[in-house]
């Protein structure tokens, strides 16, 4: 019994340090001439963090310079070819010897600060011999909403078509009809009340205030309709090769910090700069040459801090 109950402690314990070392999320900082980032690595892209704390602890990224950079769009850097390079030089082919499989998560927005691997065109493999952090734009939820609208047009109204059949028109159209024929007797009775010299019958007040009641609940019962259907057709259309809807996440981050919505579902995005966003407007700000390399150099020197 005792070595039964010793046994169970273990696997407890056991499983618990296990849990809790699956669970550990790394921080790196990215110290340069022009200020410090704190970067938070995700713990559910297992392979490209793993990949890039071992170049880290191994100085890979030491010394190397951001090479490339746009403003509102990202801050690329840490290329090999960069550590040594003149000026003017171009920087940043990449390494396809250093390329791993991409680990892509809905959940992972390219919003301002996100780290992300590069990749080949077309090739969805993650570069890890550099990285870049995205800066994006801001634009308020208004404009993103619209976007989606003119962008999705064509398929909403094909979904439009699908979701609108005849046997649904002819329901609408019930229901404006009821709508309708509360509206004419609420009417009614006013002018009823109206054309009464003095209102002693509370008959007709009362009636009133039912007709009133029953045309307001029919007017609501039509409207809730009507956000079904149009529910139903966002849901097909959503549905649609080809369409592109943002994240209630997405809209957050897009109409607050700023963001690259275009990179969404096309790169490896496995960390998040948590302090120092102001550093990657900084970089990005720089004059560049027409390779987009700052003529101002930008090192770097990485480290682990947990």
């Amino acid at each position: 019994m005792k070595n039964f109950l010793r046994s169970l402690l273990f696997l407890f314990l056991a499983n618990g340090i296990i849990s809790s070392a699956k669970a550990q999320t790394h921080y790196v900082m990215i110290e340069t001439n022009m200020g410090n980032m704190k970067v938070m690595l995700y713990d559910d892209t297992p392979n490209t963090t793993a990949n890039f704390l071992k170049k880290v602890r191994e100085g890979y990224y030491n010394e190397t310079l951001f090479g490339r950079v746009i403003q509102s769009f990202m801050i690329q850097g840490g290329a090999p070819d960069s550590r040594n390079a003149g000026p003017g030089w171009s920087l940043g082919y990449g390494d396809i010897d250093e390329e791993i499989d991409g680990e892509i998560r809905a959940n992972h927005i390219p919003k301002k600060g996100a780290l992300a691997a590069p990749h080949r065109e077309h090739i969805k493999n993650s570069d890890m011999s550099m990285f870049f952090i995205v800066q994006g734009y801001v634009q308020s939820k208004e404009y993103w909403k619209g976007w989606e609208k003119v962008n999705n047009a064509d398929a909403r109204n094909a979904a439009k078509k699908k979701v609108m059949t005849s046997a649904v028109k002819t329901r609408m159209q019930v229901l404006k009809d009821s709508i309708q024929l509360m509206k004419d007797s609420v009417q009614t009775v006013r002018n009823m009340l109206i054309s009464l010299p003095v209102v002693t019958d509370s008959t007709l007040i009362k009636q009133l205030q039912q007709v009133k009641e029953e045309s307001n609940a029919m007017g609501q019962k039509y409207n809730d309709y009507v956000r079904s259907l149009n529910q139903k057709i966002d849901s097909v259309a959503r549905a649609t090769p080809g369409t592109r809807f943002f994240t209630d996440d997405e809209l957050e981050a897009y109409s607050t910090i700023g963001g690259a919505y275009h990179l969404y579902m096309d790169y490896t995005i496995y960390g998040e700069v948590v302090e120092g966003l102001d550093v990657i407007d900084k970089i990005a700000e720089l004059e560049t040459n027409a390779a987009d390399r700052p003529r101002k150099d930008v090192r770097m020197n990485i480290r682990v801090i947990k």
